[in-house]
């Protein structure tokens, strides 16, 4: 079988002859070998919702190598596309720093996605996400009840103090504010675990779903 170069992996994807994905993955392997990252916009910039979920996954797995491609990172944040959103919420925590304050901004605020995956998703980036990366973030935020709860998020204080604060947010009426403590939680259970179970039994399924999964991934790493 001849080994592909870059160009002619890009083209096979582009034109919608990789249904298997086996394209997709030689590709990666080239970007990680030195192909021009920027050649990945011939690919996320397309009309094809199946080629567009091409390059969005790769982009979500370039790491931080993606940082030299911001600019598509945040054309797929505003996608209609659902997958190109949720690969793009990966890529930002991956590949921005506190300096893209702007694209992390525009990231935590798919907590309101109307898809629940990328909601999840952008939950996911609050609990991950530095302190840097919140900070550079907040003065972004066009929402002022969203940059609050960053500010918030951001200030976790002692723990003591921030577990009650947390218990008490996850019953919250506002669906923001459940999301938010759902980070905070995440952020706490490596010292103590109680406010991320708790939140495992929430009515919220966004909340409850997020942390079932942070728990799970709690309890691999300690095995």
């Amino acid at each position: 079988m001849s080994i592909k170069g870059g160009d002619e992996l890009v083209e096979q994807i582009r034109t919608g002859n990789d249904s298997s994905g086996e394209a997709a993955n030689q590709l990666l392997s080239r970007f990680h070998h030195g192909y021009p990252v920027r050649n990945i916009s011939r690919l996320v910039r397309s009309e094809d919702d199946e080629v567009v979920k091409a390059g969005a996954w790769l982009v979500s797995e370039l790491g931080a190598s993606a940082s030299s491609i911001l600019d598509e990172i945040e054309y797929l944040l505003a996608h209609p596309l659902r997958n190109a959103r949720y690969y793009a919420v990966e890529a930002v925590l991956a590949a921005a720093s506190g300096d893209h304050g702007a694209l992390i901004a525009k990231a935590l605020m798919l907590i309101a996605d109307s898809d629940s995956a990328v909601r999840k998703l952008a939950v996911r980036l609050l609990a991950r996400a530095s302190a840097e990366q919140l900070a550079g973030a907040i003065p972004y935020v066009t929402d002022r009840h969203v940059a609050d709860l960053t500010s918030w998020l951001l200030n976790e204080g002692s723990d003591l103090t921030r577990m009650r604060d947390v218990m008490s947010r996850l019953s919250d009426p506002d669906k923001a504010i459940r999301m938010f403590a759902a980070a905070s939680a995440a952020r706490l259970a490596i010292r103590d675990q109680r406010a991320l179970d708790r939140a495992t039994e929430s009515d919220d399924p966004d909340v409850r779903d997020f942390a079932m999964r942070e728990r799970d991934l709690l309890r691999w790493r300690r095995t």
